[in-house]
C-alpha cells in the first residue's frame, strides 16, 4: 500500500527521493517557484518528463512531468498526471520510496473538491498498475495555504483515514468517477447537482467571498468553477465561453465593478443562463445592472447562507439544514 500524507509547508523543504511537479507549457506556481530556485529552466512536451538532481531543495530529484496546456489541465488531466507521475518516478529513480507533489486545480479555477480528488484517484491507479513493481510507500501532498490543508484533510476523512490527512491507498473497495470508497466510506464528486461557473475579480480580498460561494457549491454538491485569465496561454476568452455555455449558473460578484465580469455577465446573459448577482453595495453598480436583483451581502456567513438558498431556489433543490 501507499501511504498519502497532506502536509502543510514549503515543498522545497520536504525530504523525498523524487518531487514531482507538472509542466504545462510554461512554469506555474509550484513549478515556477522551484525551477526559479534551482536556476533550471525545465522543456518539457506533454507526455514527456525531465528528471534533475536538485541543488537547492530537500529532494534528491526532481522531476518535471509534461502536462500539455493549463489551459486544458482539467480534472481527467490531474488523474493522470498524478497516475504517470508515480510510474516516471520510479522510472527516476528505482529505489525511491518517499515523493513529494502538490495538489492543482484552485490556484486556476477549477473546483478544489473534485480536483483533488482526481489527485487521490489518479495515485490510486498508479498503486494498483505499479503494485510490486516500485518501491514507493509514501506519497506526500504539500500545500502552503492552512485552510486548504485542512478542506483537503476533510475529504481524507471522508474517505477513510488513519491519522489525521493520512490514506492508505489499495484499501479500496469501489471506485468510479462519481464515487469513491475507502476503508467503508465514500465521497462523491460534486456533479450530480450541476455546474456553477463564477465570474469574479482574481484578488487576495476577495477570497472570503469566492470560500463563502464555494462552501454553498459543496453543501448542495454542485461543481464551482472559475477562470484567472492570468496563467493561461491561448485562447482564453474561447476558454471562459466555452465554461459558460456549459454551466447550469453563471454567478457574478460585482465588487470592483471588474470590466471583465461584466463582460462575462453579458454574454451569459445572452445566452440565457440562470445568473446570480452578488454585490457588497448597490450604489456603485451600473443602472443596467442595478435594476436586477442581486445577493447584497455585509458578511460572510450571510453571504454564504444567502448562496445556498438562492443556488437551491433556483436549481429547484430542498435545501437540507
Amino acid at each position: 500500500m501507499i501511504q498519502v500524507l497532506i502536509e502543510e509547508g514549503d515543498i522545497a523543504d520536504q525530504v523525498s527521493d523524487v518531487m514531482v511537479l507538472k509542466f504545462a507549457e510554461r512554469p506555474h506556481g509550484a513549478d515556477k517557484y522551484i525551477s526559479d530556485r534551482e536556476g533550471f529552466v525545465p522543456s518539457v512536451l506533454e507526455g514527456q518528463s525531465q528528471a534533475i538532481k536538485s541543488r537547492n531543495t530537500s529532494a534528491a530529484t526532481i522531476l518535471f512531468v509534461g502536462v500539455g496546456t493549463l489551459l486544458e489541465f482539467g480534472y481527467e488531466n490531474i488523474r493522470t498526471f498524478a497516475r504517470n507521475g508515480l510510474s516516471l518516478a520510479t522510472r527516476a529513480n528505482p529505489d525511491a520510496t518517499k515523493i513529494t507533489m502538490t495538489a492543482h486545480g484552485p490556484g486556476y479555477g477549477l473546483d478544489e473538491k473534485q480536483a483533488f480528488v482526481s489527485l487521490l484517484l489518479g495515485l490510486q491507479d498508479a498503486w494498483s498498475e505499479l503494485a510490486g513493481r516500485t518501491k514507493i510507500d509514501s506519497v506526500v501532498i504539500v500545500e502552503k495555504n492552512r485552510k486548504r490543508v485542512e478542506r483537503y484533510r476533510n475529504i481524507v476523512d471522508a474517505l477513510g483515514f488513519y491519522t489525521i490527512g493520512e490514506l492508505l491507498l489499495g484499501n479500496v473497495e469501489h471506485l468510479d468517477d462519481e464515487r469513491v470508497v475507502f476503508a467503508d466510506k465514500s465521497v462523491s464528486l460534486p456533479r450530480k447537482n450541476g455546474a456553477l461557473f463564477l465570474a469574479m475579480p482574481f484578488a487576495e480580498k476577495f477570497e472570503d467571498e469566492h470560500s463563502a460561494i464555494r462552501e454553498a457549491c459543496e453543501s448542495l454538491d454542485v461543481l464551482c468553477e472559475r477562470i484567472d485569465t492570468g496563467p493561461f496561454l491561448g485562447d482564453i476568452v474561447e476558454k471562459i465561453k466555452q465554461k459558460i455555455e456549459a454551466c447550469d449558473i453563471f454567478v457574478a460578484l460585482l465588487n470592483d465593478n471588474n470590466p471583465n465580469v461584466f463582460l462575462e455577465l453579458g454574454y451569459a446573459w445572452g445566452k440565457n443562463k440562470k445568473t446570480i448577482l452578488i454585490v457588497e453595495d448597490v450604489s456603485g453598480l451600473p443602472f443596467d445592472v442595478k435594476t436586477k436583483n442581486a445577493i447584497v451581502y455585509k458578511s460572510r456567513f450571510k453571504l454564504r447562507e444567502d448562496m445556498k438558498r438562492i443556488l437551491a431556489e433556483t436549481l429547484s433543490m430542498k435545501v437540507v439544514q
